[in-house]
């Protein structure tokens, strides 16, 4: 896979910082950036699908999910009913 580079500048307080914590988890300063710049990623994800599940929760009332919804969304499609159940 080709990478690219970004060159970044940072205070040398701050470049302690990482190289500290790099060394203490056992990577290089990159491998370290990039793992936090991978968990924000995945902290965004995880809001943005709780945002959606959130919307989902507030969009009216709950539906029952029974076996009369799904016949009565069969025949809405056009579908056969069910004739087997599942076990």
């Amino acid at each position: 896979m080709k990478t690219d580079s970004l060159d970044i500048s940072v205070s040398g307080a701050l470049k302690a910082v990482v190289e500290a914590q790099a060394a203490a988890s056992g990577n290089t300063p990159s491998d370290y950036v990039l793992t936090l710049i991978d968990a924000e990623r995945k902290r965004q994800s995880g809001e943005a699908l709780e945002a959606a599940l959130l919307e989902g929760v507030n969009s009216g009332p709950s539906v029952a999910i029974t076996e009369g919804f799904w016949e009565s969304e069969r025949r809405t499609l056009g579908l056969p009913p069910r004739t087997a159940k599942p076990s």
